[in-house]
Formats: structure tokens, sequence, C-alpha cells
């Protein structure tokens, strides 16, 4: 029966490897559309665009799919702390630099954004447990 054991495990990776390029198309798609708008509309509604969670949201649905509800809940309360630390580098890179440079400010916006999401997600995950 190794046979089957092996062909089980490669379906498995086919499955994978198929969700994974899903959510590449559909992340890929959603980037060059907010680039679109940026140049058509500006940099504003650009960045409006890219902010939307549509990307996050259709990341937590294909999860979902693959791995039940439970799969979908622990994405959506990992993606509540990461929208927090996007909220930070966004701050970041609106305010920082004019006074230090981009290379500084995105360094700076990038170790923020780590820190708050290491330190918000086991916070977030006891209050909504």
């Amino acid at each position: 029966m190794p046979y089957v054991a092996d062909f089980m495990q490669q379906d498995k990776s086919r499955q994978v490897l198929s969700k994974i390029l899903a959510d590449f198309l559909v992340g890929g798609f959603l980037i060059s559309a907010a680039v679109y708008i940026a140049e058509i509309l500006g940099p504003v509604f650009g960045g409006s665009f890219a902010a939307l969670p549509v990307r996050v949201g259709g990341t937590i649905f294909l999860a979902g799919t693959s791995g039940g509800s439970s799969m979908a809940y622990s994405m959506a309360v990992g993606a509540l702390s990461g929208s927090l630390g996007a909220f930070v580098f966004s701050v970041v890179l609106s305010l920082a630099p004019q006074k230090i440079g981009i290379f500084r400010s995105f360094f700076l916006a990038v170790t923020l954004c780590g820190l708050l999401v290491y330190l918000s997600s086991p916070i977030i995950s006891g209050a909504l447990s």
C-alpha cells in the first residue's frame, strides 16, 4: 500500500500548490488594480484601494475552503493584528520620510509593524477566545 500513500501525498501537494497559485493570481490582480487606479485617479485613490480588506478577505476565504471555519477564524484573528501593524506602517511612512528619508522610514515602519503584530497577536487571540 505504499503506492496509495504516495499518491495521496502527491494529490495533497497538488491541492496546496493550486491554492497557492490561486492566492498568488488574486493578489497579483489586486496589486495591479491598485497601481492602475493610482495611475488613473491618483495615488491617494490607489493607496485607498490597496488598503481595502479585499486581499485579506480572499486569503481568509481560500484558507477556509481548505482548512474549514477554524482555519478561517485563526487567519482572521491574525489579520486583525496585521491590520493594526499595517496602520502603524502607513502612519510611519506618511510622516517620517520628510525627516529621516525613505530608507530609514521604511526600516522603522517594518520594525514597528512587526513589533506591534508580535505583541498584539496573543492579546487579540486571548480577547476573542
